[in-house]
């Protein structure tokens, strides 16, 4: 609250005022005025009362405005001061994210390159794909011999039957042999 001149406030002034005033009228009771006089001292009393209620509405409006500003001052506090914290902890979030991404992808590329050299890099790799490769070959050359054995088996049954253990039968025809294998 401001101060009216002279250190005191509006309420304690309004206060005073009244007490001049009651003061004025036991004053007045006790003496006799005239139509002028009582017309003048009525005059001063009404000014008086007008000069207060315009006082107090002054007084009223004065600190509806200053709680209204100090309102606003302090969301605009509030809200900037929560923007800053908000836009720290996003950066220093951000920043502790990079580093920990830094450091994993150093650690990486040590293991990498440590496996590399605990197994031997190029050369072991060289070697197991020539491993590989070479039993891929063996796998399919037992395939492949495989068919080929069942269809020379077919085309010469004389040669391969009594391997197998089989005989050698002839088609009344004439036209070629086969293998018979007779139940044990």
């Amino acid at each position: 609250m401001s101060k009216a001149s002279g250190g005191k406030d509006p309420f304690t002034i309004f206060a005073d005022e009244l007490t001049l005033l009651r003061n004025d009228i036991k004053q007045l009771k006790l003496s006799s005025l005239s139509y002028p006089e009582a017309s003048v001292i009525n005059d001063k009393i009404t000014e008086d009362v007008t000069t207060f209620t315009m006082a107090a509405e002054k007084l009223e409006r004065s600190v509806s405005n200053g709680f209204a500003k100090l309102q606003q001052q302090v969301q605009q506090d509030a809200s900037s001061a929560a923007s800053k914290a908000a836009s720290s902890a996003i950066t220093n979030s951000h920043q502790e994210i990079l580093n920990a991404a830094r450091i994993y992808s150093k650690n990486a590329g040590e293991a990498r390159r440590e496996a590399w050299r605990y197994f031997g890099g190029f050369w072991v790799w060289l070697s197991s794909m020539l491993l590989l490769g070479v039993i891929l070959g063996v796998l399919v050359t037992i395939y492949l011999q495989g068919m080929i054995s069942a269809k020379e088996f077919g085309k010469y049954p004389s040669i391969y039957c009594s391997m197998a253990g089989g005989s050698v039968g002839e088609y009344e025809s004439g036209n070629g042999k086969y293998c018979v294998f007779h139940n044990i």
